[in-house]
């Protein structure tokens, strides 16, 4: 056991001391100065077995000092020296200072060289430790100083490779961070441990396996000079045994040919990829792993020869550990700014469907009235109009005849105006069949024609459509009514400039969009704001009753489509767009 001991301080190049201490729990100094107790022996020589090996300015107060001082004085000069060994690879103490400190010139030791091996050889021959010349004792000194500088040179030469390959590891830890900014996402991350990694292996080039954690799916990307060239695509996770395998398992030697690998041509594609530069080296994350921490398999051609016995070092272990918190922390964040993300959209969500409700509570009382309104106002306003058209047909005069008409349009324009409440607030339920969107948006323009014309104004609508369109799921005569009004409002907007109306596929949503362009000054940010309530209107008093968009919104609504208002670019009139569901899209969410 002891030579493990001896072997490992020369290896380490140390004070046995303390070799002694961590292998045996005991070094010999200690073990010297139980052996004095034990044996009684005076404290001068006690301490000399214990304390000479300290330095004379840290010895205990109460020490004996001129017997410990003298003892390492000739410790340090025989090693000094090559007399001998004393199997101790630490550094001795330094001669000089400790002949200055008991008052020994230096021009002693140089005087008393070959004194002192003459003394070692007739010592030795008196405690029948061999015959000892003084030749052989030079040529031991000689043989030991030069075994003393091999050694010394053995150790620099481990230490210059063990400082170059300490030196790669520093390089790749630092092209990895100069490589990160704090908010780069997981990709990033391991796009930057390739560039790390490439200061190791010697490629530039990389596919990259990772799983954020057991539950996430597989991704694989590839990475060459420094850029990510096809960013992470999922693919299947392969099985093991019957359990999903994560991505550092490959790594693992005889687990890739354990694998099925049928329906895994991602697989084998990705490692072609890589073998085209070189033979492909695995660097994978830790296999003891927990589930919930990432996972990752970087595969690299090998460049040159040493690049496995880097990574094979504890001092790589440091470089991954590195790689890993800071993939760990990326999804961290990553998750952070999702959960962000969603938090922000349920606020939003939250504050939408409170404005709903408010809306829905504002018509269900909007309904009661004109309930009560219907109610206590049609028989006067039946009899208004019937008095009025009697009037109408008795009064001679043109003028009379003229007031007679007005009031028998007030009283329908206020019976419309009920009946329009009405309709907001207790919708009637559409009659729904596949319907051709060209004929839908013809009956609207015709239906706004005809309002206009009533109000006197002339309507110009240039009606653009292309092709054949889905069919829309309708009611015909409900939705013409509901398009019809931003088209009179598009009119009304600049009246005599040409409105144009279009329709566009979008496959994409499954739904087709009608689109309604003015010239007029477009909407203002108060009309965005609050077009789709009722009684609300930028038009001067009395035009417009400022019920048609909301009225055309529910309905709209009745027929799961949207209505979004904007302006166009360059301030060339207001824009608004009605989305439908075409009849295929219907049927697939059915």
């Amino acid at each position: 056991a002891y030579s493990r001991v001896l072997e490992m301080a020369s290896t380490k190049r140390c004070a046995l001391s303390l070799v002694e201490h961590t292998m045996l729990g005991i070094d010999h100094l200690t073990a010297g100065k139980r052996l004095a107790e034990h044996w009684h022996l005076p404290v001068q020589i006690r301490d000399a077995m214990w304390l000479h090996t300290q330095q004379t300015s840290t010895l205990p107060s109460d020490t004996d000092q001129s017997l410990v001082s003298v003892i390492a004085l000739a410790e340090s000069w025989s090693r000094d020296l090559h007399l001998g060994w004393c199997g101790d690879y630490g550094e001795p103490l330094d001669l000089y200072q400790l002949a200055d400190t008991l008052g020994v010139g230096v021009d002693f030791f140089k005087n008393q060289a070959n004194r002192i091996i003459d003394s070692v050889a007739n010592r030795g021959e008196i405690l029948g430790l061999g015959e000892h010349t003084e030749q052989n004792l030079l040529i031991e000194s000689l043989t030991g100083a030069n075994r003393s500088l091999a050694a010394l040179n053995a150790e620099l030469r481990t230490k210059a490779a063990n400082s170059k390959s300490m030196l790669r590891l520093l390089d790749a830890i630092d092209v990895f961070y100069r490589d990160l900014s704090p908010d780069d996402r997981p990709e990033e991350v391991l796009r930057a441990m390739v560039s790390s990694a490439s200061v190791l292996i010697g490629s530039e080039r990389a596919a990259v396996i990772m799983q954020h954690d057991q539950n996430e799916p597989w991704q694989s990307m590839l990475v060459d000079q420094g850029q990510i060239v096809q960013r992470p695509t999922r693919v299947p996770a392969p099985e093991a045994d019957g359990e999903t395998a994560r991505p550092s398992d490959l790594s693992e030697s005889g687990f890739v040919a354990s694998l099925d690998l049928s329906g895994l041509d991602w697989l084998r594609e990705l490692f072609a990829s890589v073998r085209d530069a070189g033979t492909p080296m695995l660097i994978g994350s830790h296999i003891d792993i927990s589930d919930q921490d990432p996972s990752f398999l970087i595969i690299m051609p090998r460049m040159g020869s040493g690049s496995e016995r880097i990574i094979a070092t504890p001092d790589f272990e440091r470089v991954r550990a590195i790689w890993t918190r800071s993939l760990v922390q990326s999804i961290a964040m990553q998750r952070m700014r999702r959960m962000g993300e969603e938090l922000a959209s349920a606020n939003h969500t939250m504050a939408t469907l409170r404005n709903e409700l408010t809306s829905k509570e504002a018509l269900v009382q909007l309904g009661r009235l004109a309930a009560g309104a219907a109610h206590e106002m049609n028989n006067p306003l039946s009899v208004i109009l019937g008095r009025s058209q009697q009037l109408f047909e008795r009064l001679g005069t043109e003028r009379e005849r003229e007031t007679a008409r007005k009031i028998a349009a007030a009283a329908q324009q206020l019976s419309d105006l009920i009946s329009s409440l009405h309709l907001i607030a207790d919708p009637p339920k559409p009659s729904m069949h596949p319907c051709d969107p060209v004929l839908l948006v013809r009956e609207a323009i015709e239906i706004a024609r005809q309002r206009c014309h009533t109000q006197g104004v002339r309507a110009r609508v240039q009606f653009k459509a292309k092709g054949f369109y889905k069919p829309v799921n309708m009611d015909v005569t409900m939705l013409a009514q509901a398009l019809a009004e931003p088209i009179i409002n598009a009119v009304f907007a600049k009246p005599d400039a040409l409105v144009t109306v279009s329709i566009e596929p979008d496959d994409e949503f499954g739904r087709l969009s009608i689109q309604i362009n003015d010239q007029g000054p477009g909407f203002t940010e108060n009309t965005m704001k609050n077009a789709f309530d009722p009684f609300f209107s930028e038009l001067p008093s009395g035009r417009r009753s400022g019920l048609g968009l909301s009225r055309a919104r529910g309905l709209i609504e009745l027929h799961k489509g949207e209505i979004e208002l904007g302006n166009a670019h360059e301030g060339r009139g207001a824009r608004v767009i009605v989305h439908l569901p075409t009849t295929e899209a219907g049927s697939q969410a059915a």
